[in-house]
């Protein structure tokens, strides 16, 4: 039971955050349904690790200059009004970020 306009905003926010922060490599995408949960995750290459514990905790916290920094925060907000939860983990081997969204199957 989600909106599914959210969910279309909601990638379409992560793909054009992939397209305009990536390094021009190939970004994978995934869905599942595991353990009661419906499952999206994203997976950019990136050339450094990246810090995202305050990502879409804030408004107005952007690291792109002339940015807002609303994207993030407002995608936060529209998944967890849908129920879901939300989770940016930059990896080290490969480096990578994961971008994982997660909603209850009722």
């Amino acid at each position: 039971n989600v909106d599914t306009g959210d969910i279309a905003l909601i990638l379409e926010e992560l793909l054009a955050n992939a397209r305009h922060f990536g390094n021009g490599s190939q970004v994978r995408g995934r869905g599942a349904v595991e353990n009661e949960r419906v499952i999206f995750e994203l997976s950019e290459p990136k050339d450094a690790k990246i810090d995202t514990s305050r990502w879409g905790i804030a408004p107005f916290e952007s690291t792109r200059r002339g940015g807002y920094g609303l994207g993030l925060w407002t995608i936060r907000r529209q998944i967890e009004a849908n129920g879901g939860e939300v989770r940016w983990l930059s990896t080290d081997d490969p480096v990578e970020l994961v971008t994982t969204i997660r909603f209850p199957v009722h």
